[in-house]
C-alpha cells in the first residue's frame, strides 16, 4: 500500500475555563501548517502540530507523530 504524509494542526481554546479542541486543520505541506499555526497562535490557548502517515487515498491513518506543541495543550501521550 502506498503511503504519503499529511500535516495537521489542532488548536485548543478555553471555554468556561475548560480546554477544548477546535476544528482540526489538515494540509499536505509541513511549512504551510507551521505558517497557519504562527498566524493563529495569539488567538488560541494552545496548538499541537502533527505529521500523519496515511494511505495514498488519505482515508487510513498508519502513524501519527507529534511534531511540537505550543501553549496550553492536553497531554498527548508523546
Amino acid at each position: 500500500m502506498a503511503r504519503r504524509a499529511a500535516y495537521a494542526l489542532q488548536p485548543f481554546v478555553r471555554r468556561s475555563g475548560v480546554l477544548q479542541p477546535t476544528d482540526l486543520l489538515r494540509t499536505e505541506d509541513e511549512a504551510h501548517v507551521f505558517r497557519v499555526g504562527r498566524a493563529m497562535a495569539k488567538r488560541v490557548a494552545g496548538l499541537a502540530f502533527f505529521k500523519i502517515t496515511t494511505s495514498a487515498e488519505g482515508d487510513e491513518w498508519a502513524e501519527v507523530e507529534v511534531l511540537c506543541t505550543d501553549g496550553d495543550v492536553p497531554d498527548l501521550g508523546s
